[in-house]
């Protein structure tokens, strides 16, 4: 499962979300659909690199994805782009 609490980014002045939490449960599958511009790469982007996050936390199966060697993060996260 992720959990995300309060999730905060920021391009210079612009918020391009402000205090996103949300739950991902194990098996599901999941599509993050919109336009351009709105927040869908940074999303994932932040679940494999949390410095890119201004501000929140990420948890996978209760453990705080800043406590976690990026390469460990990395090898266990798939993703199919468009």
């Amino acid at each position: 499962m992720i959990e995300i609490h309060d999730l905060c980014k920021s391009y210079g002045e612009t918020p391009l979300f402000s205090q996103l939490s949300l739950t991902l449960h194990d098996g599901h599958i999941i599509a993050l659909v919109g336009r351009n511009g709105i927040g869908k790469t940074t999303l994932l982007k932040a679940i494999t690199q949390p410095k890119a996050i201004d501000g929140g936390s990420i948890f996978i199966d209760g453990v705080d994805i800043k406590d976690v060697r990026l390469a460990s993060l990395r090898s266990q996260i798939g993703m199919v782009q468009q």
